[in-house]
């Protein structure tokens, strides 16, 4: 029987923030920081992005300071992108 674990609890969130990350360079990636209150160093930390524009990724997101997420956009094309200001929703677990 295969074992099971327990759902972890999620710490934070969901919290919406209105983000105007700046222009994402070609071949390159961008760290967007994105203010929290409730987040804190050890958080798991989730966002969701439902307006991403193509040819970006979310590659990763983290807390390194009380307060503030980072969040890293990834643009693997041969241009800049500068994506749209947008809602995104963040949680920890």
């Amino acid at each position: 029987m295969a074992a099971t674990r327990a759902a972890r609890p999620m710490k934070w969130g969901p919290v919406d923030k209105t983000v105007d990350a700046a222009n994402v360079p070609a071949n390159d990636v961008l760290d967007v920081s994105v203010t929290v209150a409730e987040a804190a160093v050890e958080d798991h930390i989730v966002v969701h992005m439902p307006a991403l524009e193509d040819n970006l990724a979310l590659s990763h997101a983290w807390c390194a300071v009380a307060g503030t997420v980072k969040v890293r956009l990834s643009n693997p094309t041969s241009g800049g992108v500068n994506p749209a200001s947008q809602t995104w929703t963040l949680m920890a677990f």
